[in-house]
């Protein structure tokens, strides 16, 4: 129940931005413009150089926009395919959080009162192997791609 949910979630609104991401991508006409204005700013350096890496931590970067993060990579003219998979890779700490959240709070909550704290004592070693695995996997992406650019 747990794993299906993290999957619904996951696919549902990482095919939902892509979705977006590729309908904003062919109709953009401010590309040139805002490429003129931002191109010297050390963050438009920092991701039109990392566009892969950038975009995966900054979908893990908690409290920055969903929709702000759905719309940066178009202006790094990222391709459709990396946008899917950084989406996908970069959003699945905080959807498995909130999955999980709501998979094990959907009783106790209301029973409960000190239901969070006792949810992160008891899960605390399930949620840092899984960062854990995030990162690595990150790393195993950033290897792969600079063994590919050289």
């Amino acid at each position: 129940e747990l794993y299906f949910g993290f999957i619904i979630v996951l696919l549902s609104t990482t095919i939902a931005v892509t979705f977006l991401y590729n309908n904003l991508y062919n109709n953009l006409k401010l590309h040139e413009t805002i490429i003129h204005k931002y191109k010297n700013k050390f963050f438009f350096k920092f991701m039109d150089k990392n566009k892969i890496i950038g975009l995966i931590f900054l979908r893990m970067i908690p409290g920055l926009p969903y929709q702000i993060v759905s719309v940066i990579p178009l202006f790094f003219r990222m391709s459709i395919t990396s946008y899917f998979m950084c989406s996908l890779v970069g959003s699945a700490p905080s959807k498995f959080l909130i999955v999980l959240l709501a998979n094990k709070g959907k009783t106790k909550f209301s029973e409960d009162t000190n239901f969070y704290l006792n949810f992160f004592a008891d899960n605390y070693l399930s949620i840092i192997i899984f960062i854990l695995f995030i990162f690595l996997l990150i790393n195993v992406i950033k290897n792969t791609i600079s063994k590919n650019v050289k």
